[in-house]
C-alpha cells in the first residue's frame, strides 16, 4: 500500500446569515455543513469529513487544518 495526498476543495459561502462549507470534489462529494456560527461551521465541516472518507472510501485519517477559518485549504495523506 503506498500515500498519496490529495488537494481537495472545500468552498465557503455566506447566505442570508448562514454560513455553508461545501464540496464537489470527487472525495468530498456530498460535505454540506451550514450553520450560524462561522466558527461551529468550520468546526462541524472537519468532523463531517472525516466522517464522511470514513463512511465512503473507508479511510481514516487525521487532519490539521489551518488555525485561520478565512483561508481554509487542506490536504490529506490517503493509503492506495
Amino acid at each position: 500500500m503506498s500515500n498519496k495526498n490529495i488537494s481537495v476543495h472545500i468552498q465557503y459561502i455566506y447566505v442570508e446569515g448562514v454560513h455553508f462549507y461545501v464540496s464537489a470534489d470527487e472525495v468530498t462529494l456530498g460535505l454540506c455543513v451550514a450553520h450560524k456560527d462561522k466558527k461551529l461551521a468550520y468546526d462541524s465541516m472537519i468532523s463531517t469529513l472525516v466522517k464522511l472518507l470514513k463512511t465512503n472510501h473507508n479511510k481514516t485519517i487525521v487532519l490539521n487544518p489551518s488555525d485561520d477559518i478565512n483561508e481554509f485549504s487542506l490536504t490529506i495523506n490517503i493509503d492506495t
